[in-house]
C-alpha cells in the first residue's frame, strides 16, 4: 500500500515570532514554578528539571532560579538539591 499511494507533501511549517517576549517569559515561569509547587512527592525533583530545562531556553539561569527555588523548597525540596538541579538543568540547555 505505501507503495501505490505517494508520500504526501508536508507544507512548511510558519512560527509567527512571538508579539511580546517579556510577557511570554513572565507566563511562562508562572506557570512552572506552580507545576513545580503543585508537584506530588515522588515527581518534585524530575518536575524541577522539566521545568527550568524548558524555561532554559527562554530565560537565563538566575531568572529560573529566582522563579523555581522558593516553589521547589514550598514543594519540600532541599535547598541544596534545588540548586543543583536547576544548575544541571541550565547546563543540559546551555553546555
Amino acid at each position: 500500500l505505501a507503495r501505490v499511494l505517494p508520500t504526501p507533501a508536508i507544507p512548511p511549517q510558519r512560527f509567527a515570532p512571538i508579539g511580546h517576549p517579556d510577557r511570554y517569559a513572565a507566563a511562562a515561569l508562572r506557570r512552572a514554578a506552580d507545576a513545580v509547587a503543585a508537584a506530588p512527592a515522588g515527581t518534585r525533583n524530575m518536575t524541577l528539571y522539566r521545568e527550568a530545562r524548558a524555561l532554559a531556553r527562554l530565560v537565563d539561569a538566575r531568572t529560573i532560579d529566582a522563579a523555581l527555588a522558593p516553589a521547589a523548597r514550598h514543594a519540600g525540596l532541599d535547598p541544596n538539591e534545588v540548586r543543583r538541579t536547576i544548575a544541571s538543568a541550565t547546563r543540559a540547555v546551555r553546555p
